[in-house]
């Protein structure tokens, strides 16, 4: 049976990824709401460091993310390697994309705090910073998801 494609410019979309990528965002963003909830508790009530929230924050998304994702996007019944290899490289990934997020956050939290005076942005700087980096660090998350689980 023929898959069915999606045109955009030089590149084709299979359907069958379409339907991943859309699964996968909707994954991902429950993980981004644990991920956030929790690092919002630790910047906002407990007063962690950001760099510190980051990383306790997005392991606990990453690992909810990894968990459904093998087990309902990314299912391939002849992998090579057994799951928790790929848990443990997905966690190696992880601590590196969590590294340059939290940096990156961190730089953004010191600019949007340095470079305004509207209170607001200055008050929640931490989280919009957050909000900023997501869109880089889901795309990288489903590019790495969906070769890892190829393995």
């Amino acid at each position: 049976m023929k898959q069915k494609t999606f045109y955009d410019g030089d590149f084709n979309v299979k359907k069958l990824d379409l339907d991943k990528i859309i699964k996968f965002v909707l994954t991902s963003g429950i993980g981004f709401v644990l991920d956030f909830i929790s690092y919002f508790m630790m910047t906002q009530l407990i007063n962690i460091s950001v760099v510190y929230a980051n990383f306790t924050s997005s392991i606990i998304g990453a690992t909810f993310v990894f968990i459904v994702s093998t087990r309902k996007i990314f299912i391939h019944d002849n992998a090579k390697i057994p799951l928790m290899c790929k848990y443990i490289l997905y966690i190696m990934y992880q601590l590196i994309m969590i590294t340059v997020a939290s940096l990156l956050i961190s730089y953004g939290n010191k600019f949007l705090s340095a470079s305004t005076d509207i209170s607001l942005i200055v008050k929640y700087s931490k989280m919009l910073s957050k909000i900023l980096v997501t869109p880089l660090t889901l795309s990288c998350n489903y590019i790495f998801m969906r070769t890892i689980s190829k393995l």
